[in-house]
Parts: structure tokens; C-alpha cells; sequence
């Protein structure tokens, strides 16, 4: 269930692995799994399943069960709000210079901002509404990786 021409991603590490998992579940908005999750609440997911980050409720006084709804009404003070939090995490990198395991910022063609996880060779998971969970290729979509964190 790997997106749409998504290729060399190395599927024999445990990494992978966990990224299968995930691969495939529905969008749910405000889903925090582990059968349907939206955009933040699959990155938090991925992100403690590889002790990367612990438990994490607030942020700027929204919480991960509120977020959502600050989205739906705000589309651009959330995209703000989910740069802050990013930055929250490890060490700000350069995005050429990302690695299987880093969180990502990823920016369509409209200019909304998704977080992501980036999984290797090019390619990124993310929860969008209209196809839920999927591995997708960075060149061949309408995004592009404008932010990277090293945890």
C-alpha cells in the first residue's frame, strides 16, 4: 500500500517495519490511532513507537485532542502553531539533509503545512483526509519538504 510510485525505500529494516504498521490506516480528523489517525496525532504515534519523543498533551494551549478543531478554523494560525511545535524537538537541520526517522514540515502546492515523518529515498508518510495514511514520494506529489528536524 506504498503511495503511488513510491520506490527504494528499504523495506528490511526494523524502521520500515514500523512504518507498515501505519501505512494504509484511515484519517480520522482528531484520530490518535490505532486504527485511524489525522495528520499530528500519526506523527506523535510514530514518533514515540521509536522512543523519540515521550508523552506530549500541550503545546501554545492547544492539546493534541483540540488541535484539529483549531485547523478546521484557522488554517493558517495552525500552520503557524505546528511550526512552533516542531521546533519543540531535537535540532533544526537542513532539509537536504534529512534521514529515515526525522520529522518534516511538508508544504502543497496551496501552502498548507503537514507534518510528516521522512522514511527514506525520497519518500514520506503522512495522514491527509482524502486517502488516509500512505508512504508518498516527495518528487512526485504536490509537496516538498520545507522543514527538518534531527531528534
Amino acid at each position: 500500500m506504498v503511495g503511488k510510485n513510491a520506490k527504494g525505500v528499504e523495506r528490511k529494516t526494523p524502521f520500515w517495519k514500523i512504518i507498515q504498521r501505519y501505512n494504509g490506516k484511515s484519517f480520522l480528523s482528531g484520530g490518535q490511532g490505532p486504527d485511524a489517525y489525522d495528520c499530528l496525532g500519526l506523527i506523535l504515534a510514530i514518533l514515540r513507537e521509536l522512543d523519540k519523543i515521550g508523552e506530549i498533551k500541550i503545546f501554545d494551549g492547544y492539546t493534541i485532542d483540540n488541535y484539529h478543531l483549531f485547523y478546521q478554523g484557522d488554517k493558517d494560525a495552525a500552520d503557524r502553531e505546528l511550526v512552533k511545535f516542531y521546533e519543540q524537538f531535537g535540532d533544526h537541520i537542513e532539509v537536504y539533509e534529512k534521514v529515515a526517522g526525522d520529522p518534516i514540515i511538508v508544504e502543497s502546492k496551496s501552502g498548507r503545512l503537514f507534518p510528516a515523518i521522512y522514511v527514506g529515498n525520497g519518500n514520506f508518510i503522512a495522514a491527509f483526509t482524502d486517502v488516509g495514511v500512505r508512504v508518498f514520494p516527495l518528487k512526485d506529489t504536490l509537496m516538498k519538504c520545507v522543514k527538518a528536524r534531527r531528534l
